[in-house]
């Protein structure tokens, strides 16, 4: 509404200043024409002026000329001219016009001016506060990677702590296996061996039995080795 008032105003302003200079174009017509009848008038009171004044010009010498007649004529001449109408008019104009066109005018100027810079302002503080928040983003980022890469580390070192864990326990038990199945095998052997050791002994004891109680010859004796030594497979 304000707006609308306001280019009213103006409008109104635009078409009495260029139509009062319109109305002076049309009234300088008739000054003209008053000019022209006072400058006939002059010419003819002059013209009576000069017979009767002749004398005086030729026993007195020349007279001084009017000077009020023209001074006027062009003060008249310059009031009338548009340009100075129309300047006229604007000042008027625009003093009866600036409490209620320009206050309003310059208000809105200076309170668009103030929303541009609340506007710059803000777009400036919402620059700011994105800015913070990127860098709070790329720390939580950074920091999110460097745990990352301790905890890739650690999982590493654990799995290779584990591996060698588990190769040294396998080597271990390998190892302990080795030596059971090695005292196994001696104490098995051991025990073969002794076993056979007696088994000997008391063979030879047998035989040195068989030999006290009866004489034997030479076929006897051969018929004994046979036997020890079948009863010595027997044993095997």
């Amino acid at each position: 509404m304000k707006h609308y008032r306001l280019s009213w105003m103006m409008a109104l302003l635009a078409a009495i200043t260029f139509a009062l200079p319109l109305a002076g174009f049309s009234a300088a017509p008739k000054g003209a024409s008053m000019t022209d009848t006072t400058h006939a008038s002059g010419a003819a009171g002059g013209a009576d002026t000069a017979v009767d004044t002749g004398a005086g010009h030729a026993g007195g010498g020349h007279g001084a000329a009017p000077l009020l007649p023209s001074t006027a004529h062009e003060a008249q001449e310059f009031f009338l001219t548009p340009a100075i109408w129309t300047i006229v008019i604007f000042l008027i104009m625009l003093i009866i016009l600036y409490p209620m066109a320009w206050k309003p005018v310059l208000a809105g100027l200076k309170a668009r001016e103030k929303r541009i810079r609340d506007d710059i302002a803000g777009a400036e503080a919402s620059r700011k506060r994105a800015e913070a928040t990127l860098q709070e983003y790329d720390a939580k980022l950074a920091s999110a990677q460097s745990q990352i890469r301790e905890m890739l580390a650690k999982a590493q070192a654990d799995g290779e702590q584990l591996a060698t864990s588990i190769r040294m326990t396998a080597q271990k038990e390998a190892e302990e296996a080795k030596d059971r199945a090695m005292r196994e095998i001696d104490a098995s052997k051991n025990a073969a061996v002794g076993e056979i050791y007696n088994q000997a002994a008391e063979l030879a004891t047998n035989i040195a039995s068989k030999i006290l109680r009866r004489n034997l010859n030479a076929d006897d004796q051969k018929q004994l080795v046979r036997e020890s030594l079948d009863q010595l497979q027997t044993i095997k």
